[in-house]
């Protein structure tokens, strides 16, 4: 097996697959390494291969956009998990698994290389000789942790959390490539297979929440309550605000313009009174931003994401949503009158829910995909498609919210 290892390897090089050498900090393979190529080289486990690793591989395979579009495996996504695990593990915000997986991504496919075929890079991070040992650059606890502690240095102040940098700026600062261009463009997959690990090591199922405007409460299923905050008028939502994976309360106070999102601060200007609100990942960073949808205009308002046009009726209520697990929230529309969800990027749901209920959207069972749900305040219902009702939970006046408490 060996030699047939090196002499497709020659063949590679021979054709000039893998590119000039790079920097003594860290050789990147990757930039000119196929998938199909990465097959050649000599690997080592990164553990045991679960089976959320390779149900997360065959459901994130048609969503990719770069270079591992379709060539997900069980065992690259159990790389990227270690990766993912030692990054939470730190406590570290979730861009941080991004950047981290982005990595892995361009310089070995998330592969763990344990066979020196650019000059003496190895591992995850194809990280040189000059940064450790043999066995510690092919652990992926390890060599992850030393492309954390480089970033975090050479970032004081969590300042690679500050999403005007782009992804692949820092990666490119790191690792010190000769092929700098070669991250952002896998910046989008990067993210997106790292928060879809998170929500699935985290057993993220979203969860009902009201805002009870009589008290100004609220009250999380599963999580406790939170008293007094917002006032009668304002209008509720629920988003991840600092990238933390936990959801927090937010309200749009449309005689201020004004958002107040808890433990985040507040938005300034961004609504006129008449806007529907929701709130989403837009942009795939991970963080949850305000969102209108303004029925005069059918136009969507997206924070950090621009505008939808046409899309949903005067009378439709909004949501948003996750529809098809790429990491990116997209808006939705429940039209009462048809019983019709329109998701977009997601398709339409028929017959789930009735005139008076309260539209809400959230990933009910942990697989990474929101789908529709309603409350019914007649009944104190709530219907969450693909999960079991709850019977009486609220109150008639309540609003209702949904979202990942804990």
């Amino acid at each position: 097996m060996r030699r047939i290892r090196t002499l497709i390897l020659a063949a590679v090089l021979a054709a000039g697959g893998l590119g000039p050498g790079v920097s003594a900090s860290a050789a990147t393979p990757g930039a000119g390494m196929s998938p199909a190529t990465a097959a050649a080289y000599a690997t080592k486990t990164c553990g045991t291969v679960q089976p959320m690793d390779t149900a997360l591989a065959n459901r994130l395979n048609p969503l990719l956009n770069g270079k591992l579009k379709g060539y997900l495996t069980g065992y690259r996504m159990s790389c990227a998990r270690r990766v993912v695990e030692t990054v939470r593990n730190r406590g570290l915000a979730r861009r941080a698994a991004a950047i981290a997986v982005t990595t892995t991504i361009v310089e070995s496919t998330m592969e763990n290389i344990s066979e020196a075929v650019d000059h003496d890079s190895l591992g995850l991070f194809q990280q040189r000789a000059s940064w450790g040992t043999a066995a510690q650059r092919t652990d992926p606890v390890w060599a992850t942790n030393a492309f954390l502690n480089r970033m975090i240095a050479l970032y004081p102040n969590n300042a690679w959390n500050n999403t005007a940098t782009p992804i692949g700026t820092i990666c490119q600062r790191v690792q010190v490539s000769a092929f700098p261009d070669a991250y952002q463009v896998q910046a989008s997959d990067g993210s997106t297979i790292a928060y879809n690990i998170l929500d699935a090591l985290a057993g993220r199922a979203d969860r009902p929440g009201v805002f009870r405007p009589g008290v100004n409460d609220w009250i999380f299923r599963g999580a406790g309550s939170l008293s007094n905050w917002g006032i009668p008028g304002d209008q509720p939502v629920a988003g991840d605000w600092d990238g933390d994976g936990v959801d927090e309360p937010g309200v749009f106070r449309a005689s201020e313009h004004r958002w107040y999102l808890h433990g985040y601060g507040h938005v300034e200007n961004w609504g006129e009174p008449g806007d529907l609100v929701v709130a989403g990942d837009w942009d795939g960073d991970g963080r949850d931003e305000p969102g209108v949808f303004r029925p005069s205009e059918k136009r969507w308002y997206l924070l950090g994401g621009g505008h939808v046009d046409n899309w949903g009726e005067p009378n439709d209520l909004p949501v948003a949503g996750d529809w098809n697990g790429d990491g990116r929230d997209e808006p939705g529309v429940f039209r009462p009158s048809e019983k019709r969800w329109y998701l977009r990027g997601g398709g339409h749901v028929d017959n789930w829910g009735e005139p008076g209920d309260q539209p809400v959207a959230g990933d009910w069972n942990a697989d990474g995909i929101d789908e529709p749900g309603v409350r019914r305040p007649s009944t104190k219902q709530w219907y969450m498609r693909g999960v079991t009702t709850l019977n009486n939970w609220g109150e008639p006046g309540d609003l209702a919210v949904a979202g990942n408490w804990s």
